[in-house]
């Protein structure tokens, strides 16, 4: 509040008489100088009150900022009393904020919370910053995990003479964590007890193999995480796997492919991969799970079963006769003596096509004796006549046995 000052700035008695001319400027120079240090007292003053209000707009805005906060803001002095809390204080523990204030935090927090944060309060009023997390008991009965931030107040430069404290309730971060964890640990139990290779990527690589990958190639999980596994696929596969993999990543789909991959003994095995997308909870594509399945002898199977139908191409070629396979449908295989007959390429007699060779008076009994044939499962013959190539009419006579799977 603005005022004024006032004062006697000299006496003087009757008897002495009215000043002289010389005393008279010397006491209005005094005057002027007791004048303006009256003048820089009130200035003073006057920036003491601006600063004062200054510093209380401050504290208000700082207070409504953490008030506004969802996270326990506090000062504590020395002696571990509240000289602040915010207002989530009172969201956490249902009491009014100027009930704490003064108390220490034992009283407030609970004989047991203040144990466990005992340690950590004589660091930080020994000068040191403080950060950790915590299971507390609090006093209203409720376990909370809490992210610790306690900051020494060292205005004076010396010892500490307070701390600032922000805590953080994480305790559903926590759970989280917990049930990852728990999640990963059953899928980790899952996978090491698959016979096939599993394996978990991100964008750099493979970031987890399951034990029967580990047995396949004979490196540990470290020496296999990222890249590593593109050294261990036939280098003649790995350009098709590379493209189908970044197919796979642009259109954020699975893929599947066969390949070989190098065993611990140096050996090739033929697997084949299934990977599916993993995506995180926004949606983002962040790798693939994998397994692989050795189909080796299948590989094997399929490669003797090529050769043997090679050998069977080469013989039935080698007849003078015609000779056919069929299935269901028709005819899926012709020697070359049939196609020089019907003057046909052997890939044009496929199907139903042989029938329109034959006479259609014969068409009629052969097809009859061929459905019971495929009825009974049995073998059976017929004569019937056939155009040949030029358009003459040939009687042969055809020898037919069942095929078995």
């Amino acid at each position: 509040e603005r005022g004024c000052a006032g004062g006697v700035l000299s006496t003087r008695s009757e008897a002495e008489g009215p000043p002289s001319r010389s005393e008279g400027r010397g006491r209005a120079a005094r005057l002027e100088a007791e004048i303006a240090q009256l003048r820089a007292s009130l200035a003073d003053r006057e920036q003491q009150i601006d600063r004062l209000n200054a510093r209380a707009l401050q504290e208000s805005q700082i207070r409504l900022v953490a008030d506004s906060l969802p996270v326990l803001i506090s000062y504590v002095d020395v002696e571990g009393r509240y000289r602040f809390n915010n207002k989530a204080y009172e969201r956490w523990f249902g009491r009014a904020r100027k009930e704490m204030y003064g108390r220490h935090l034992a009283e407030v927090d609970g004989e047991a919370a203040f144990e466990e944060l005992r340690p950590l309060v004589e660091r930080v009023l020994a000068g040191e910053r403080v950060s950790a997390d915590k299971s507390l008991a609090y006093k209203d009965g409720a376990d909370r995990y809490v992210h610790l931030e306690y900051a020494p107040d060292r205005r004076k430069k010396s010892a500490a003479v307070g701390f600032y404290a922000l805590v953080q309730d994480i305790s559903e971060a926590k759970r989280g964590e917990a049930e990852l964890r728990e999640s990963e640990a059953r899928f980790r139990a899952m996978a090491d007890s698959a016979p096939a290779p599993v394996w978990v990527t991100n964008a750099d690589g493979i970031e987890f193999v399951n034990h029967a990958y580990v047995e396949l190639t004979g490196l540990p999980l470290e020496a296999l995480k990222g890249d590593v596994w593109t050294r261990l696929i036939h280098p003649d596969d790995l350009p098709p796997v590379l493209e189908a993999r970044a197919k796979a990543w642009r259109d954020r789909e699975g893929y599947i492919y066969d390949g070989r991959f190098r065993r611990f003994d140096g050996e090739w095995l033929w697997m084949r991969v299934s990977s599916r997308p993993r995506f995180a909870d926004g949606g983002a594509l962040i790798g693939y799970v994998g397994m692989a399945i050795d189909i080796s002898d299948a590989k094997r199977a399929e490669a003797e079963l090529r050769e043997s139908e090679a050998r069977f191409r080469a013989v039935a070629d080698s007849a003078p006769a015609p000779v056919w396979v069929t299935n269901a449908d028709g005819i899926e295989f012709a020697n070359r003596a049939l196609a020089e007959f019907s003057g046909r390429a052997a890939r044009e007699l496929l199907g139903g096509v042989w029938m329109s060779l034959m006479h259609p008076d014969d068409a009629a009994p052969v097809q009859a004796q061929r459905a019971a044939a495929w009825a009974s499962e049995a073998p059976y013959e017929f004569e019937a006549r056939f155009r040949r190539h030029d358009g003459e009419w040939r009687w042969l006579r055809a020898s037919c046995k069942p095929r078995e799977t």
